[in-house]
């Protein structure tokens, strides 16, 4: 049986009818066209401001899974996520540095505002 929670994605050239026709008996979906775009990054660091950047502490695991399934809503490559979910992806590293974090960005009243997982 295969696990739900398991996610696969094909990037199949358009008119490749090989492609399609193999994926057709696996695929649940389709999404049609996919349009990826790159930014120049910044030559100089922002100005300072009332912001804080720092690493999420497990407390907050819930309102982060609350942002990141507000956040997909509308997208279909996505699973929900809670704080049970969140918190082995945090422990997984057995390296004395951890390699999985998600920083947040923090209002001065302590509202997360933003977030990115690495």
């Amino acid at each position: 049986m295969r696990d739900p929670r398991t996610l696969v994605v094909a990037a199949i050239q358009n008119g490749n009818v090989a492609s399609f026709a193999s994926a057709r008996k696996w695929a649940t979906q389709v999404t049609g066209r996919e349009v990826a775009s790159t930014m120049p990054m910044r030559r100089r660091s922002p100005p300072p401001g009332n912001l804080e950047v720092r690493e999420a502490s497990p407390v907050e695991l819930g309102q982060v899974a609350e942002a990141i399934d507000s956040f997909y809503t509308e997208h279909d490559l996505t699973h929900p996520q809670s704080a049970s979910t969140l918190a082995p992806w945090f422990e997984r590293s057995r390296l004395p540095t951890p390699v999985c974090l998600y920083m947040v960005t923090v209002e001065p009243k302590g509202q997360i505002v933003a977030g990115f997982g690495i």
